[in-house]
């Protein structure tokens, strides 16, 4: 099962200042310019992917992998980390539409229902393989 998150901070908050910025900033250039100037999609989408990095999360029998994305196509470039089942099952912090969850050196917040997929299908993997959880 393969799910998306993306690092970084809270996705909501972060589109209410990418929204508010870009805004602010077409207001600014037309108070300077005169004329009115959008920002177009591929710019707000790159200071998005940058602020709020997108990773992928696998789940197979043997464990975890945490993925790059491509900014382009939003495939996987390359593995980022290789990790036991028990860190997806450890919440840090949540809001009401993500939860957010440390998945060896990267932060991603996944969303809440995407979560229940990727928890879901990885206790399915630990009972097929016999895994048990590691103490913590």
């Amino acid at each position: 099962m393969y799910g998306f998150g993306v690092t970084g901070p809270d996705p909501n908050r972060s589109w209410l200042w990418i929204a508010g910025g870009a805004i602010g900033a077409c207001v600014l250039l037309m108070l300077a310019t005169g004329a009115v100037l959008i920002p177009g999609f591929l710019l707000i989408a790159g200071v998005r992917w940058g602020i709020n990095t997108p990773r992928g999360v696998l789940v197979a029998d043997q464990g975890i992998a945490v993925t790059r994305e491509s900014f382009w196509n939003a495939r996987p470039t390359s593995v980022v980390v290789l990790l036991p089942f028990d860190p997806l099952f450890l919440i840090t912090e949540a809001t009401g539409s993500h939860v957010h969850v440390q998945l060896g050196i990267e932060r991603i917040w996944l969303r809440r229902r995407e979560h229940e997929i990727l928890t879901t299908t990885a206790h399915s993997a630990m009972a097929r393989t016999g895994a048990r959880p590691t103490a913590s």
